[in-house]
């Protein structure tokens, strides 16, 4: 673009469109290579703000994973759990809020890891146990002849 009005016609016009966007955005003028440098305030919590939520005991002042960042987490750890064991049954526990998470109506992580390793998991609460930690209690076979429900 050599013609300097056509250039800032370019740059006015996009200006114009940024002041409808609720990112604060500063636009330079445009370079003799037809560039245009400009720069925008990030307003998003960004990766932090999605994987944390306010801490509910200190009122807010600190940051704790959010439940759906933990439930991914514990899901994660007792695939990978199960993948790597030999056995064919586990029994695991879980801190009891996110066992809540994990047990929620519509979220079937249990049936899902059963179908996608071929091994026997059950989960109990455990007040003991972090709220990401995976406690193996308990390896073994399943008994023949028992029930699979």
């Amino acid at each position: 673009m050599e013609d300097a009005r056509n250039r800032q016609e370019v740059v006015a016009r996009l200006t114009r469109e940024l002041e409808n966007d609720r990112t604060k955005t500063r636009v330079s003028e445009m370079s003799r290579l037809g560039l245009v440098e400009m720069t925008r305030k990030n307003v998003t919590d960004g990766l932090y703000g999605v994987l944390t939520q306010p801490c509910p005991s200190c009122g807010g002042e600190g940051r704790v994973l959010s439940d759906t960042t933990r439930r991914i987490i514990v899901e994660r750890s007792l695939r990978d759990l199960l993948l790597a064991g030999k056995s064919s049954a586990y029994l695991v526990g879980l801190n009891p809020q996110t066992y809540a998470l994990v047990n929620a109506p519509g979220n079937n992580t249990l049936a899902l890891l059963r179908s996608e390793t071929g091994k026997r998991v059950n989960v109990i609460a455990d007040p003991d146990v972090d709220p990401i930690e995976v406690r193996l209690m308990i390896e073994g076979k399943v008994a023949s002849g028992g029930d699979e429900s």
